[in-house]
């Protein structure tokens, strides 16, 4: 701080002695004044007013040591001039402060703020001029009015001159200093304008041909600084005319320089000549300033908002991505669901739907094409039984009782025959009304749950199935628990334990079928997968119906056991072979033959009846009679037993009811269930 108050003491006292190197007149007034310009300038640059008192002594000394020590100018004459350039001085930067609302430096490439400080030039001085010309003008004399007038001018043109010379010098030093060679290149410029300002301005003002009202030719120089620079340059190219200008004018050269013309009249129309083309050359730099930085922030505005666009599109491109490949996603998702979509316009726009909800609906296509109608096509092709509830459904989600609806219901089928297809709808209220909160659109999925409802069927049948075995089991092993003979414990249990585990092996060839069935030559092996190698099937594909296959497994477990203990089965070479063929129709059926042979002889009784040893022993025929009673009264078929030289021949008859439609015997002309339970053509008997 004490080093600019220190500059500023020098350059205001340097101003008061150019000033008064200039002064004309009887009361020898300065034609320029460069000091007020420095004092304003210094004031405005200190900003806050706590700083001015500094300010203020610094140019009071600088004053009083100019006009008594060296000019000198009595005490109260100079204690006058002080306290007028005092006052000027406050009053014009209140002024500059109050136009521009801001204690801040001003900016001379803003026009406000130049318009402020060419305010201040206009009016402070003419307090200034006031006190002045009292203090130092004789009244008696007649020329106060004089030298108020070259006062007042001598200060406009000091504050129009000087002061944007230091604010502009002072806002250079807050710059950034540009690279070297831009930097010569600039200041090589700015030289030459300045040559350029100085050269044109002395041919007006320093030429003693010159006459007439030429001034105006050393205007257009200043063109170049206040086009291409800033304001620093342009003060400095003004402050070089004012020189020349002065100079000239004073030597009695220039068009301001008239025999006609009084010595004040000439300075202060040298003075406005001043004025003006210092505010003109700030005001013209300021505009292209303010126009420069214009379109600088208007360049940085469209990079700005062109980096925003490219993000936003950057955005906006990956949400479309992500948005497609969610509605791949759900794509999908629909197509591996087999769902269909649907949507309702509530204010008339009526009902549509995709392909898939289109197959659904059991082929209602174009996507509900007919507005209003889709509605009423589709409620044709709902069961009447269904239709109800759908709607009860329906009413509950829109009224919002419900936060959405699921109700299945019934389709009629045009395509693939005809018939009915289950379907399940899913939807919500997806669009309300903001004011009334009505709702406005419907939207959901539709899936056609025809295999489940037929899944559902066949597991509550299975169900129904398995409850009838598990009683039937319970029968059956009540009955061969009072049937086996129970003398000797050991042999009832493992003749009870046998028969049991020829009911949990038919048993488990059901389960593997879903009950719907047994393949008898796959009974048939696992009955006697312990007599591998020594046992032969023959016979064509026949399934047994899901009642028979556990009293057949039953018989070939009593045939076995009876073999094993006494026919073909008890020795090494003996051999069984059992074969199935159709009977004739129109009865049908099936003809189950069990043949031994390689066994032992069967000895014959003196009456000729069957020989003891083809019954179990100790069993006295008892399993040929659990035999009897199983195919009369569970099978409804018939047994005939034969005993030849060569061993064993059984044969039972099974009657077509008991075989599965499309088995060799079985029923002709129906459609028999698969293994899966689903219903397949009948095959022709082999």
């Amino acid at each position: 701080m004490l080093i600019l108050l220190s500059l500023f003491l020098l350059g205001y006292f340097a101003g008061a002695l150019a000033g008064h190197a200039a002064a004309l007149g009887p009361s020898r007034v300065a034609t320029f004044w460069p000091a007020a310009g420095l004092y304003l300038a210094a004031l405005l640059i200190a900003g806050e007013r706590r700083r001015w008192p500094a300010v203020i002594v610094a140019a009071a000394a600088a004053n009083l040591v100019a006009d008594v020590l060296l000019l000198g100018r009595t005490m109260p004459a100079t204690l006058g001039l002080i306290g007028a350039n005092t006052i000027e001085g406050l009053l014009g930067a209140v002024l500059v402060q109050q136009l521009r609302r801001s204690k801040e430096p001003p900016r001379l490439d803003r026009l406000g703020d130049l318009l402020a400080v060419l305010a201040a030039a206009v009016t402070a001085p003419a307090m200034g001029a006031t006190l002045g010309a009292g203090a130092t003008a004789d009244p008696l004399a007649g020329g106060m009015l004089e030298t108020w007038k070259v006062w007042w001018a001598a200060d406009a043109v000091g504050i129009a001159v000087g002061t944007p010379v230091v604010l502009g010098l002072a806002a250079w030093g807050g710059q950034p200093v540009p690279p070297v060679a831009v930097l010569r290149r600039r200041a090589a410029e700015a030289l030459a304008a300045l040559t350029l300002v100085a050269v044109l301005a002395s041919l007006v003002f320093w030429d003693s041909r010159v006459q007439g009202p030429v001034s105006f030719l050393a205007l257009p120089p200043l063109l170049w600084p206040a086009l291409r620079f800033g304001p620093g340059v342009v003060a400095l190219s003004v402050s070089v005319l004012t020189a020349v200008a002065i100079g000239g004018t004073s030597a009695g050269y220039g068009p301001f320089a008239s025999e006609f013309l009084p010595a004040s009249a000439q300075i202060v129309l040298l003075q406005i000549f001043l004025v003006v083309a210092a505010g003109t050359a700030h005001a013209l730099s300021a505009a292209v300033a303010e126009r420069r930085a214009a379109i600088q922030r208007l360049a940085q505005l469209n990079a700005e908002l062109e980096e925003r666009v490219a993000e936003r599109t950057a955005e906006l491109k990956a949400a479309n991505a992500r948005l497609a490949e969610g509605e791949a996603r759900l794509r999908l998702a629909l197509g591996g669901a087999g769902l269909g979509t649907w949507q309702r316009e509530l204010n008339g726009g009526g009902a549509s739907w995709d392909e898939r909800a289109a197959e659904i609906y059991g082929g209602l296509w174009m996507g509900g094409e007919g507005g209003g109608d889709a509605e009423a096509r589709l409620r044709e092709r709902v069961h009447p039984d269904d239709w109800p509830k759908r709607e009860a459904a329906l009413a509950a989600a829109l009224a919002g009782a419900t936060d959405g609806f699921a109700v299945e219901y019934r389709v009629r089928r045009l395509i693939g025959g005809g018939g009915w297809n289950w379907v399940a709808d899913y939807g919500a209220v997806v669009a309300r009304d903001p004011a009334s909160g009505a709702p406005l659109r419907l939207a959901g999925v539709v899936q056609d749950i025809s295999e489940r409802k037929a899944a559902e069927e066949r597991q509550a049948l299975l169900a129904r199935e398995v409850d009838h075995r598990a009683k039937n089991v319970l029968a059956v092993t009540k009955a061969l628990l009072r049937l086996s003979r129970r003398d000797d414990p050991t042999s009832f249990a493992e003749t009870v334990e046998g028969r049991i585990d020829a009911l949990a092996r038919a048993h488990n060839l059901l389960a593997q079928n879903r009950w719907s069935g047994a393949e008898l030559r796959n009974l048939v092996a696992e009955e006697l997968a312990a007599y591998a190698g020594r046992v032969e099937f023959l016979g064509p594909p026949v399934r047994l119906a899901p009642d028979a296959a556990q009293p057949v497994a039953m018989v070939l477990h009593e045939l076995a056991t009876n073999a094993a203990k006494h026919g073909a089965l008890s020795v090494a070479t003996g051999r069984v072979v059992v074969s199935w063929a159709p009977m004739p129709e129109p009865s049908g059926g099936l003809r189950l033959t069990w043949t031994e042979s390689g066994g032992p002889p069967p000895a014959r009784s003196a009456g000729g009846a069957a020989p003891a040893a083809t019954v179990p022993s100790g069993g006295g025929g008892f399993g040929s009679r659990l035999i009897q009673q199983t195919v009369r009264h569970q099978l409804g078929g018939t047994v005939t037993t034969e005993w030849a030289e060569e061993g064993l021949r059984c044969i039972v008859t099974i009657p077509a009811r008991r075989l599965l439609p499309g088995s060799a015997g079985g029923p002709s002309g129906q459609q028999a269930p698969a293994a899966d339970g689903t219903v397949k053509p009948a095959r022709e008997p082999a």
